[in-house]
């Protein structure tokens, strides 16, 4: 790390000040709450969809996390869904004593960090293959049911889903591109034919 960066995240950590406590969870609804002003997530409408399945199958699993104004700052797409759904209340959760910077801050985070994960498709395959049907938000069922009846299809069928196959066992280093866009398509081993 340069002597500069250094500085500018030591700069960065010496001016913000201790996140609050958050508040408790409670029920509110849904008309006394308002979509942050500027939000950096953008909401198919396939997304939508998926979180109303999600809701009909388990409920509301998570809170949206709201200021004491009813400002939403995390969970604006879910509440799009549950608005779409004709749902009167929401629980939220009601952080307190936050700064405007803040605020923004906890929206980018939130909607950030979960982007720096991965999926284990060899976890992924072994529970779908226990689920049996495949009836799942956020995945198209044909898909899903295709991957558990055959696992030696499972790269071709996840490249052709738009995600890129990672063997668990790292056993793939060169990429294979399409012939008239030059996308990744899928790993393979070298020297496999």
């Amino acid at each position: 790390m340069s002597p500069r960066a250094n500085k500018a995240t030591t700069r960065s950590r010496a001016t913000t000040k201790p996140a609050p406590l958050t508040g408790d969870t409670e029920r509110r609804d849904l008309s006394t709450l308002n979509p942050s002003p500027v939000n950096v997530r953008i909401h198919s409408e396939r997304q939508i969809a998926e979180l109303k399945r999600s809701v009909e199958q388990f409920g509301q699993i998570r809170p949206l996390v709201i200021d004491e104004e009813g400002t939403i700052w995390a969970g604006n797409g879910l509440f799009r869904a549950l608005f779409e759904m004709g749902r009167k209340d929401a629980l939220v959760l009601v952080v307190k004593g936050l700064t405007d910077t803040q605020k923004r801050k906890l929206m980018l985070a939130d909607n950030k960090i979960f982007e720096l994960a991965n999926n284990d498709l060899t976890a992924e395959l072994e529970i779908l293959r226990g689920l049996g049907e495949y009836d799942v938000p956020g995945y198209d069922a044909d898909i899903l049911e295709q991957m558990a009846a055959s696992g030696s299809g499972i790269d071709k069928l996840i490249t052709d889903y738009g995600a890129n196959a990672v063997p668990r066992d790292g056993g793939g280093t060169e990429t294979e591109r399409c012939e008239t866009c030059g996308q990744p398509l899928r790993l393979k081993n070298p020297g496999v034919t």
